[in-house]
């Protein structure tokens, strides 16, 4: 599989996640919400990594991906 291929795979489970986390929300689930949301902006950026040409991206804290997009030889402007 391909870079591209991956992030286009994270990124498709990302919006499952997010939908899930709005469908908890209106079904009053917020603990549950909060979860989904949070898996689906950690699979988002990971799609980022993965778009930038990433091999493997290993994490689950969104904060730290994100800081590694900028670092990581300008991850953020190829991804885009």
């Amino acid at each position: 599989m391909t870079s591209a291929q991956e992030a286009l795979r994270w990124l498709a489970s990302a919006k499952d996640d997010l939908g899930l986390a709005r469908c908890s929300t209106q079904g009053g689930c917020h603990a549950q919400s909060c979860f989904a949301a949070q898996q689906a902006a950690e699979k988002a950026v990971k799609a980022a990594h993965y778009a930038a040409g990433a091999r493997t991206v290993l994490g689950h804290s969104v904060r730290a991906l994100i800081a590694r997009l900028g670092r990581d030889g300008g991850a953020i402007e190829a991804a885009t």
